[in-house]
């Protein structure tokens, strides 16, 4: 067994059958081998930069056959999210996600960016605004929680986005924007044409409180694609 230091729990090894004889592998690694990726537990730096260097590596060893992420957790950093997310998009390879257990907050943004999106039949999804954690002087909380209101903008327009609730174009707009929002501006829909930003606000508004999403509803809502149904099992 061997000790996962990033989330404290023990991979198992597993043995592997091959024409050369038996190896041992770290069940992570083998799977790797079959293009599995698990993405579970908080998300932060330390597992985020793994991930990226595996999705690095199977796009280097194969550009053209589907990368598959499974993942399961609460949530957590928004910017190692997000550096998952644009790995995700830069490499060649297709990135397929599936949901299992509960994909929450910024595990729920990832989910949504995978270029097909499954769910197992008793998986959930949860989508929310941004938390923030502000603390400091307090000129130095207006200027975090201003930037925390461009951060919600930029996460909920790209999940809408993945959701179909706004078109590339729309999303483009609403990222470009984010960086004209002032100390003085309270929100960047402010700059935003009059038609996209009560789109933006309608959405905004939609998952104004932690936005529970069974399977059904996932598809509904747009943030998945597809339920995976379990195997039927001969009965002997």
């Amino acid at each position: 067994l061997k000790m996962n230091k990033l989330n404290n729990y023990l991979v198992p090894n597993v043995l592997v059958r091959t024409s050369d004889g038996e190896r041992s592998y770290d069940l992570e690694s083998r799977l790797l081998s079959d293009r599995i990726i698990f993405l579970k537990g908080e998300v932060e730096d330390g597992m985020a930069s793994i991930c990226c260097e595996e999705l690095l590596h199977l796009n280097n060893e194969d550009s053209t056959k589907p990368i598959h992420l499974y993942i399961m957790g609460p949530g957590g950093s928004i910017h190692a999210g997000l550096a998952i997310i644009d790995t995700m998009k830069i490499i060649d390879a297709p990135v397929y996600t599936y949901a299992i257990g509960y994909v929450a907050s910024m595990d729920a943004a990832i989910f949504s960016a995978g270029d097909k999106r499954y769910l197992l039949p008793n998986s959930q999804v949860m989508v929310h605004q941004l938390g923030s954690g502000c603390e400091g002087k307090l000129h130095d909380l207006s200027v975090s929680v201003n930037y925390d209101k461009r951060l919600n903008n930029l996460l909920l327009g790209m999940i809408g986005r993945n959701c179909k609730k706004f078109t590339d174009k729309e999303f483009n707009l609403i990222r470009d924007t984010i960086d004209e929002m002032s100390d003085d501006n309270e929100d960047a829909v402010m700059v935003l044409p009059k038609a996209l930003a009560k789109k933006l606000s309608e959405f905004k508004k939609s998952v104004d409180r932690d936005t529970w999403l069974m399977p059904k509803a996932a598809i509904r809502f747009g943030i998945a694609d597809e339920i995976l149904t379990q195997r039927e099992t001969e009965v002997i």
